[in-house]
């Protein structure tokens, strides 16, 4: 959350991040809202994934069909296309130093 809120605060204009929760209990870790743009983050501490982990962002697609894609993130190696909107990304890619040094 910590690297969310620094990337935010260095963006302009400023994103809006929150989390998303229906009444079932579905929730959605993140979402980061830019302008009319809706990007929902899903997180999962572990290295293998499968379909039952992108429920929540599903169904999110469902109450808000026009947002455009969504991330998975967990602590696995190998960037996944989960679905046509939703690829599934390393926790590394998105925490470590890019190619000029700088913190994503």
């Amino acid at each position: 959350m910590h690297n969310l809120k620094v990337w935010a605060s260095l963006k302009v204009p400023k994103p809006v991040i929150y989390y998303w929760r229906l009444r079932t209990g579905e929730e959605v870790d993140f979402i980061i809202e830019v302008g009319n743009k809706v990007i929902p983050i899903e997180i999962k501490a572990k290295k293998e994934i499968g379909h039952g982990d992108i429920k929540s962002l599903l169904t999110f697609f469902s109450a808000y069909p026009k947002t455009r894609f969504g991330l998975l993130v967990y602590t696995g190696d190998k960037i996944i296309k989960m679905t046509e909107r939703i690829i599934a990304v390393p926790y590394e890619i998105l925490c470590v130093n890019n190619i000029k040094g700088e913190t994503i």
